[in-house]
């Protein structure tokens, strides 16, 4: 089976590890990541399979610790080290979930005012019942409205989906 990013999220989350270990955790993954992409030396150490698994761990235990290591390894044995990001943005999205925090991705033609975005952001907070954490792109092609992607669901009201909808019901 293919282990995707939120398994390996929700497995770390499964671990029962206090607020701060998480944090520590994903502080850990973020830093590795970053080395993993920038030290072709690192990256090759770690992915090559001549090199035992008990230096691997040896080393990650040093600058880390064993649980660490051992999720490094699960990785490593899954050729699945290049999801480190996306683990990591997984990770991130069920936290904020759990403390009832939801991403709200809103597109629009042109950049919202302050106050149209609070407006907004306090719209769909009242609607979701979660506190809401928007991110705001700008996408010309909309030409006016707005379309809103809050988890699975889209909400459409822009002039491009409206004109799209519209063509779909002339055409049947």
């Amino acid at each position: 089976m293919q282990l995707t990013p939120r398994h390996y999220a929700r497995a770390i989350l499964g671990l029962e590890l206090s607020q701060r270990e998480e944090l520590r955790f994903e502080e850990l993954l973020w830093a590795l990541y970053h080395l993993y992409r920038s030290n072709p030396a690192l990256r090759d150490f770690l992915l090559n399979p001549a090199i035992a698994a008990s230096r691997k761990t040896s080393w990650l235990e040093t600058t880390t610790s064993e649980l660490f290591a051992s999720f490094i390894l699960l990785l490593i044995r899954n050729h699945d080290l290049s999801k480190m990001k996306p683990i990591i943005k997984e990770l991130e999205r069920l936290r904020e979930s759990e403390r009832g925090i939801v991403d709200a991705f809103v597109d629009v033609p042109t950049p919202l005012s302050v106050t149209l975005k609070k407006s907004l952001q306090h719209a769909l907070e009242k609607r979701s019942k979660k506190k809401i954490l928007m991110h705001e792109k700008v996408a010309p092609e909309l030409i006016g409205g707005v379309r809103i992607k809050i988890g699975d669901e889209v909400i459409d009201g822009s002039i491009k989906g409206r004109l799209s909808q519209l063509k779909q019901s002339l055409l049947g």
